[in-house]
C-alpha cells in the first residue's frame, strides 16, 4: 500500500502545469462503475466528450479486489490522425502500470479493462462526432493497443516520468 501511495505521489509531483493541462484524471471508482454497468446505460453530453478528447493523456486509477493499478490512455485525441505519414505525435495506446507487477495474486485482468476502456471510448467518440452508426469504432485492439511495461515499480515510474515530460 505504501508503494502505491509513493507511486501516485511521485506521479503527481512530476506533472507540471503544462502537462497537467494536457492530462485528465478520473476517480478510482470510475472503472469499477464501467464494469458494473452495460454500455447502453453509459450517457455522454456533448460538453463532457469535448473535454474528454482535448487532453492527450487520460489517467484511470483502478482499485478493485484489493489491488491497485493505473491505466493510462495516451493519444486518444489523435486516434484518426496517427496513421498519417505526416503525424509526429505519440502513438495512441493504453498502458497498464501495476506497482505490484506480476507478483500480486489479485492483479487486474488488464485485457478485460482495455476492452471496456475501448468500448467506452468508442461510445464517447460516436457522441463527439455526432455519429449514430454503432459500427464506428476507431478504438480497437490494433489502433489502441495495450502496453504492459515489465519490471519493478521504479521502472514504471521512470516510464511515466518519460511520457509525462515528453508530451
Amino acid at each position: 500500500m505504501q508503494q502505491i501511495n509513493i507511486f501516485y505521489t511521485r506521479l503527481e509531483l512530476r506533472i507540471t502545469s503544462s502537462v497537467a493541462s494536457n492530462t485528465r484524471g478520473f476517480q478510482t471508482s470510475f472503472l469499477r462503475n464501467i464494469f458494473a454497468s452495460h454500455p447502453r446505460y453509459w450517457n455522454f453530453d456533448k460538453s463532457s466528450v469535448e473535454e474528454l478528447f482535448e487532453p492527450n493523456i487520460l489517467l484511470f486509477p483502478f482499485d478493485s479486489n484489493g489491488s491497485k493499478s493505473l491505466f493510462v490512455v495516451i493519444g486518444a485525441k489523435n486516434i484518426r490522425s496517427y496513421t498519417s505519414n505526416l503525424y509526429r505525435g505519440s502513438r495512441p495506446c493504453i498502458m497498464h502500470i501495476d506497482p505490484n507487477g506480476s507478483k500480486s495474486m489479485k492483479k487486474h485482468d488488464h485485457n478485460a479493462v482495455a476492452v471496456k476502456l475501448r468500448t467506452w471510448l468508442n461510445k464517447a467518440w460516436r457522441k463527439y462526432k455526432n455519429e449514430s452508426d454503432p459500427l464506428v469504432m476507431p478504438f480497437g485492439k490494433y489502433s489502441l493497443p495495450l502496453i504492459k511495461p515489465s519490471g519493478e515499480s521504479i521502472i514504471h515510474l521512470l516510464a511515466m516520468q518519460f511520457i509525462l515530460t515528453s508530451v
